[in-house]
């Protein structure tokens, strides 16, 4: 049905009264779609991302030296430090 599929048409005078003039108009939600309201504040998000950026970068690192590759997991891990001003203990 068109007054409920994903082409359907809006009038001049709903955007103006029900959408305040603005076209963001939005029908189709994703089930899949996360709330913006619902997620941690943005540093916490950003130390997650970082924790599993570090995590995967360890698991690299092993695989690397299990694959005989130590010179270059060394040289890697030295652009890493260099890049964060080296490592804090």
């Amino acid at each position: 049905h068109l007054a409920t599929s994903r082409w359907r048409k809006f009038s001049r005078e709903w955007i103006r009264t029900a959408k305040s003039d603005s076209l963001d108009i939005s029908w189709l939600k994703d089930k899949d779609s996360i709330d913006a309201d619902s997620l941690p504040e943005p540093d916490v998000l950003a130390a997650e991302a970082m924790g599993e950026l570090v995590q995967a970068l360890s698991e690299l690192d092993a695989l690397m030296r299990e694959l005989g590759a130590s010179d270059e997991a060394d040289l890697q891990r030295q652009l890493l430090e260099e890049a964060f001003g080296g490592v804090k203990e």
